[in-house]
């Protein structure tokens, strides 16, 4: 292929993907309800297991290394999210407050219930 019809970055070496931060300030604790720790887990069986190897076989090399960058740092997101994170059973009913993992139902004056999850 002629020069004149490539780009200059095609010559470039790729620049690593820049790192995710925490979405939590440091020290700060990443509470999980058992639910979430579960889809956090299943979501990283799924990419570990499924997409990474599909990632692995794309004929596009190019494609093929930006999609096992995002997948990598997904995983690491995920892995890091699972070993910081505390797992907090929802609180047993009656209920006196209202706490992490909790579901509450309210009702306003007309009569009409709203669930809200406390995550």
């Amino acid at each position: 292929m002629s020069k004149a019809f490539t780009r200059e970055s095609d010559d470039l070496p790729d620049e690593p993907m820049p790192r995710l931060p925490s979405a939590l300030p440091p020290g700060t604790k990443n509470y999980l309800t058992p639910e979430g720790a579960r889809r956090l887990r299943e979501e990283l069986t799924r990419l570990r297991e499924a997409e990474r190897p599909k990632a692995e076989t794309l004929p596009d090399a190019t494609e093929r290394k930006r999609q096992l960058q995002t997948l990598g740092q997904r995983i690491a997101y995920l892995h890091q999210s699972l070993q910081n994170g505390e797992v907090v059973q929802p609180p047993p009913a009656p209920w006196n407050s209202v706490k992490f993992g909790a579901t509450v139902t309210v009702r306003d004056h007309g009569g009409r219930e709203a669930r809200y999850r406390i995550v």
